[in-house]
């Protein structure tokens, strides 16, 4: 009788149970379906509808954390970029589901787990994200992106990482290392980043010059003279907008030889580096080339002077535009009108003065 009565409490308190788990799982399912109705609704609502949904997943602990990221799990689901969105804002909570997903059996969803812990930005991410990048046989695109987010999140590992890829084999993430030296403007990448000027990598040389110009210094002038007179246009006008950003003069004369070596596609932004570092002795030079009868030329002279726009550069573009030789006037017009307004960015009062009446004139004709 008492071993009845036992089986029947025992019935009872699994029947209890079940029940409780079935409404719990009931509660959860109904939690999952809210969830995905918010974020189906995300991308045309404004802000304040999202900060309320993101408040009420919050409520929802672990089965709201579930939820999200068993969508960012689904690479086909339109609902991804705003369950990522929201896995950002909810922050900490979310970080250890990510790090698990760094070993999903889908690249995307890898890739997708490495950038939003970098942009969660919790340091507990770093020692993961290291084993990503670290690891040979993780697809290079995932292995890229968790650079990227170890360089976001400031890992002290980071530099050395970026300047031990400029050698590798894989040239995506060559350039990607290259590419993140430069937005971290360490100082101490401009070596290895010289060394990597020279390098037969495709597309490494011409991310690294870029880097250096990001870096600034004038340590890497003297390499980036010499790469802008050699190689590929493509190349070369990207070591002259790096030597623009650097400022350095010596860079002047280099800049106004590939200036009239260049064609009308690259003509104007060497002719904005070299108006970066133009002194009084470049603008004497560009002022020499103009002449109506050599239009391509003048047209590549008159963009350095606009960019330039220093007075000295605007009095040559003023009496240019006052002369009467139809194409060449017109480009002298439209260069001078181009350096007023670079000036006047500047905060030159008299430069912008003088384009105002310019806009009235012209008003006043229409």
């Amino acid at each position: 009788m008492v071993l009845k009565r036992l089986g029947l409490l025992c019935a009872c308190m699994a029947a209890c149970l079940a029940v409780q788990s079935s409404v719990a799982r009931g509660d959860a399912s109904k939690d999952e379906g809210r969830i995905h109705a918010f974020l189906h609704n995300i991308p045309i609502r404004d802000e304040a509808y999202f900060r309320d949904k993101q408040r009420q997943i919050q409520a929802m602990g672990e089965t709201g954390v579930r939820a999200l990221i068993e969508v960012v799990q689904d690479v086909d689901s339109l609902d991804r970029l705003a369950a990522k969105r929201m896995i950002v804002a909810l922050g900490k909570p979310t970080v250890e589901p990510l790090i698990g997903l760094l070993k999903h059996d889908r690249w995307l969803v890898r890739d997708d787990a490495a950038e939003t812990l970098g942009q969660i930005g919790d340091k507990q991410a770093i020692g993961p994200l290291v084993k990503v990048v670290k690891s040979r046989q993780e697809d290079a695109r995932v292995r890229q992106q968790a650079l990227r987010s170890l360089v976001r999140l400031r890992a002290p590992e980071a530099t050395s990482l970026c300047i031990g890829f400029l050698k590798s084999e894989d040239a995506g993430l060559a350039s990607a290392a290259a590419g993140e030296l430069g937005s971290m403007r360490d100082k101490t990448a401009i070596k290895p980043l010289i060394e990597a000027l020279g390098s037969s990598t495709e597309g490494l040389p011409a991310t690294t010059a870029e880097a250096l110009g990001e870096i600034g210094g004038t340590r890497a002038v003297p390499a980036l003279i010499e790469f802008l007179g050699t190689g590929a246009w493509e190349n070369r006008v990207i070591a002259a907008e790096a030597l623009g950003k650097i400022g350095d003069k010596r860079a002047a004369d280099p800049l106004f030889d590939a200036l009239l070596e260049s064609n009308w596609l690259y003509a104007p932004t060497i002719g904005r580096a070299l108006g970066k570092v133009a002194d009084a002795t470049a603008v004497a030079r560009l002022k020499k080339v103009l002449d109506p009868s050599d239009l391509e030329t003048s047209k590549k002279a008159l963009s350095a002077l606009a960019a330039t726009a220093t007075p000295e550069a605007l009095k040559i573009l003023e009496n240019a535009a006052a002369r009467q030789d139809g194409a060449f006037q017109q480009a002298a017009r439209g260069a001078y009108r181009s350096g007023l307004e670079n000036a006047a960015v500047r905060g030159d009062k008299k430069a912008k003065s003088t384009l105002n009446r310019m806009i009235k004139k012209g008003g006043s004709r229409r």
